[in-house]
């Protein structure tokens, strides 16, 4: 399973390392909030087969 998080929502990154995700890469600049660009931080998990 993957997804993609603002860098900056720490709460999320925090609940989505907890469930095991992990960082495997970012997106810079790829979220646009008014004028700044954030980095997108994109995450996987390995499900259970």
């Amino acid at each position: 399973m993957e997804l993609a998080v603002n860098a900056e929502n720490s709460a999320a990154l925090r609940f989505y390392r907890r469930h095991e995700f992990v960082e495997v890469g970012r997106i810079p600049g790829g979220v646009l909030d008014n004028d700044r660009e954030i980095d997108d931080v994109i995450m996987v998990r390995r499900l259970d087969r």
